[in-house]
């Protein structure tokens, strides 16, 4: 008979409990578990995506791609931007950034 865990103290299940609870049930429903936390953490692994910024100003056309994370604010993306522009005219304060012709906000996140 397996020992069970009541209230903090060790007892012997009673045959209803020995019955109800079998061996297999319990590793076949562990490997269920296992196979659900697999699967959780694949989910938490594609919560990123790559977000492409394209600068558009007097005819240049130039492009720069970023992994952010789906709940991430894009305030972090618009001064890793800027950064990497380099361009000293250029800061996330005065620049648009838009996405399908509406402006973003700091604020927003890509979900």
């Amino acid at each position: 008979m397996a020992k069970t865990m009541k209230m903090g103290n060790w007892h012997q299940p009673t045959q209803d409990e020995d019955d109800y609870y079998e061996e297999d049930d319990l590793e076949h429903y562990s490997d269920e578990e296992e196979k659900q936390e697999e699967l959780l953490g694949q989910k938490a692994e594609s919560k990123s995506i790559i977000v492409k910024v394209k600068k558009v100003q007097c005819g240049v056309n130039d492009e720069l791609s970023m992994k952010i994370d789906n709940d991430v604010e894009l305030r972090w993306l618009m001064i890793h931007y800027s950064d990497k522009v380099g361009d000293v005219s250029m800061n996330q304060y005065n620049t648009k950034f838009m996405f399908n012709g509406a402006r973003v906000r700091e604020t927003d996140t890509p979900l």
